[in-house]
Order: C-alpha cells, then structure tokens, then sequence
C-alpha cells in the first residue's frame, strides 16, 4: 500500500489521534475508579448498575430510618415500662396496705391522718407518672401529646372534686404508630384513662388506681371527721370493698405492660429482619459499586501501556511526516 492508494498523512493523524483519545479517556476512567473505589463514577460507566445503585441505596436509607423508629420506640417502652412497675410495687408495698390499716377500725385519728397524708403524696406520684413525659411528649395522652393529661381539681376546702384526663380517650383513636418496615407499623402507646383511670364526683365515675385512690382518701376523711355513726360504717364498708380494686387496677397495668411486651418483642423480630436485610443490601451494593483493586491495578496498567504506545507512535508519525514507516 502507497500514500496514493487513498491514505493521507492527515488521516493517519486522525486515526491514530482517535486511539489515543480513546487509550487515554480508558486510562482516566481506570484511575478514577481506583481512586473512588467504585466502578460507577458517571451514570454512563452502566446506566443500569447506576439505577439499581440509587434503589438499593434507598433501600438502605429506610432501614436505618426504620432501625432508629425501633430503637426510640423500644427506649420509650422500657421506660414505661420500669413506671408502671414502679406504680404497680407502690400499690403493693404502699396505697394497698394502708387501706387495709385504715379498714381495720383499731386507729385513732392522728395515726388515720398519718395514712391520709401518705395516700394523698401517693395520688400526687400517681397522677405525675400519668403526666410523664418522653422526647417531649406526654406518653399518656393518646394522640394528644403536647397536652397535659392529668390533673386534681380541689374545692376551696381542699378536698378532691376530680381528677380529670384531658388525654385521647381508650375508646377513641388514642394510638400512636411507629414505621418498622415497608408497610408495617406498630402501637407503642396506652391511653392514659385506661392506665390511670379518672374520678369525678359530680358525675360519680371512678375508675383505676386513681378512682380507687381518691375514694380510699375520702373513706379515711369520713373515719377521721365521724360525721355519724351510719357514715363511718359506710366508709368502713367502702374501704373493705376498695381492697379488691386495688387488686384490679393491678392486674388493670399488668394488662398493659404485657401489651408493651408484645409490641417491644415485634420490634426486636422486625430488628433482626431489617439488621438481615441491610447485610444483604451492604454486599449487593459493593458488588456493584466497589472495585477489585488488584483487577483494576492490572488494567491501569495495560491501560497505560496503550496510552503510552499512542503517544510514541504518534510523535514518531508527526516526525516522519509520511506513512512510508508504516507501510
């Protein structure tokens, strides 16, 4: 083959220009890979990887969401939890035994006020547990979190006219949800009414360890005050009745705490599901993105090698001038 047979010097620039264009851009793409550590460092390297990149990304990015709902649910839960068994040990240990003294008749009024005193502190830590807070936000209340739920209402004499929640009621929508999955969710909250209960002394409602509670303090008022004879039998009475409440309203937050266990052992389940799942989407992921650094020292440098061959042979075509050498 001759320069006359069709091939020009300045096609010859071109073509070689054109692999060395194309050696160099491979060898660029190679060392950036290197240097990111990942095989994708544009949308054209694998427009499908690209996509399935930014997908199994989102993916992880829910199960950490997801992970971090669980963790703050399950704190929150512990944490009610170690409450209510703190209430439920007072109503043993406490509230319970001193309506059984109370009950029995034998105490003068000093030692009967002794025990009113004690019962009303134990209604103040009743309705402040009911009261209380986590991240901010009243954990009784049913959907109303930023509204107090309870609260005692006296007359000017003192005496308890009610003690009123203010919460989203048990038989309402007072439950809180929170995302552990793709479409699954769990309660993570009681109504503070069916927790607490209420009392209002117009109306005659007493329910839960607060009903119970109020009532017993008012009894012990009558035995102190003995307004009649009749009033003090019935306060008597009351008290003995108010015995198997306070059973009741045990086994009223034994109910709950099991409700919470429940929720709390879903949880740990969707945990180890999600802890599973993001193993898996971590190893998916570096098999697409994450490069083979030894495979890609080796093509570097083939690469390099084919960019360097480019230039020389291009310098020794400017100098030459002809393709007389390469034909």
């Amino acid at each position: 083959m001759t320069i006359s047979q069709g091939i020009s010097s300045q096609m010859l620039y071109s073509i070689i220009q054109s692999g060395l264009s194309k050696n160099y851009n491979n060898y660029a793409n190679i060392m950036a890979q290197i240097a990111s550590n990942s095989k994708l460092t544009s949308i054209s390297d694998d427009p499908v990887a690209t996509v399935n990149v930014l997908k199994t990304q989102k993916g992880l990015e829910n199960v950490a969401v997801y992970l971090e709902n669980i963790s703050i649910a399950q704190d929150e839960i512990t944490e009610l939890d170690d409450l209510l068994d703190t209430l439920n040990s007072n109503i043993v240990s406490s509230y319970k035994p001193l309506a059984v003294q109370a009950a029995n008749g034998t105490y003068e009024a000093d030692a009967l006020q002794a025990m009113l005193s004690e019962l009303e502190g134990g209604l103040e830590t009743i309705v402040q547990l009911g009261n209380t807070k986590f991240n901010g936000d009243y954990v009784f209340a049913g959907t109303n979190v930023k509204t107090q739920p309870f609260t005692i209402n006296k007359d000017a004499d003192g005496n308890i006219t009610s003690v009123t929640y203010s919460g989203t009621p048990s038989d309402g929508e007072y439950q809180r949800y929170v995302q552990t999955g793709d479409g699954t969710y769990e309660v993570i909250n009681a109504a503070g009414d069916s927790v607490f209960g209420y009392y209002d002394e117009a109306t005659g409602e007493s329910e839960g360890i607060i009903g119970t509670m109020v009532e017993t303090i008012n009894a012990i008022k009558t035995l102190i005050e003995k307004p009649s004879d009749a009033e003090v039998s019935a306060a008597n009475d009351a008290l003995y009745a108010l015995l198997d409440r306070f059973d009741e309203n045990m086994s009223e937050i034994t109910t709950v705490q099991t409700k919470y266990a429940a929720a709390y052992n879903n949880m740990d389940m969707s945990k180890t599901s999600l802890d599973n799942t993001k193993v898996n989407l971590t190893s998916y992921l570096s098999n697409l993105k994450d490069i083979d650094i030894t495979e890609a020292a080796t093509e570097m440098y083939n690469a390099m090698y084919a960019y360097q061959a480019s230039m020389s042979l291009l310098s020794q075509v400017y100098q030459t001038g002809t393709l007389l050498n390469y034909i």
